[in-house]
C-alpha cells in the first residue's frame, strides 16, 4: 500500500520522500525536519482513522464508514467553509437528494494530538454516538444512493463527475 501526500507543491510517495532523505539527494538538512514533520502528522492521521474505524465496525457498525462514505454539508456557507478549511481549489458544490445511511457527528470529538489511548477510545465512541457539542463543527456522512439536484458552485476543469455513480 502507498501512501500518497502533498508535500506542498507535488504530491508524493511517502517511502520515496523517506529513501531520498536517507540518502540526502533530495532534501537540505533544514528542509527534513519540515518535511519528516509532515509525513510524521500524515501517518498518526492515518492511524487515527484506523482507530475510529474500528471502534465503528465494533460498536457502530450501522453508520456509514469514514473511509468508504460522502461527507455532505447541510448549507452552502457550511459546503464553503469546508472547502477553505481543507484549501481546496478544484470543486464542485452539489445540491443533491439522498437515500441510504446517514451519520451527524461532531468535529470536536475528532483526535488532533496524540492523547493516551482511553482517552482516544472514548472520543470515538462519542463521535459515533452522535453527541453534539458547543461550538464544534458538525459533519454529515453519507453512504447509499443520492441524485443530483443542481449544481450550485463550480471552480472545476473537470467535465465528468469525479467519482463513478453508484
Amino acid at each position: 500500500m502507498h501512501h500518497i501526500m502533498n508535500l506542498r507543491t507535488r504530491s508524493v510517495v511517502c517511502t520515496q520522500v523517506m529513501h531520498r532523505c536517507r540518502s540526502w539527494t533530495v532534501f537540505s538538512a533544514s528542509l527534513l525536519g519540515v518535511n519528516g514533520m509532515l509525513i510524521a502528522r500524515h501517518f498518526v492521521m492515518l492511524a487515527r482513522e484506523r482507530f475510529r474505524e474500528s471502534v465503528r465496525r465494533a460498536k457502530f457498525s450501522d453508520r456509514p464508514s469514514r473511509q468508504h462514505c460522502l461527507w455532505l454539508c447541510p448549507s452552502l456557507e457550511n459546503a464553503c467553509d469546508r472547502l477553505t478549511r481543507l484549501e481546496c481549489n478544484n470543486y464542485h458544490i452539489l445540491k443533491v437528494s439522498v437515500n441510504g445511511r446517514l451519520h451527524t457527528a461532531n468535529e470536536r470529538w475528532l483526535m488532533r494530538d496524540s492523547e493516551p489511548l482511553e482517552i482516544t477510545r472514548a472520543q470515538a465512541k462519542e463521535y459515533w454516538q452522535g453527541l453534539q457539542v458547543d461550538g464544534g463543527r458538525e459533519e454529515i456522512l453519507f453512504e447509499g444512493r443520492m441524485k443530483v439536484l443542481e449544481i450550485l458552485e463550480t471552480t472545476s476543469t473537470i467535465t465528468e463527475p469525479p467519482c463513478t455513480p453508484f
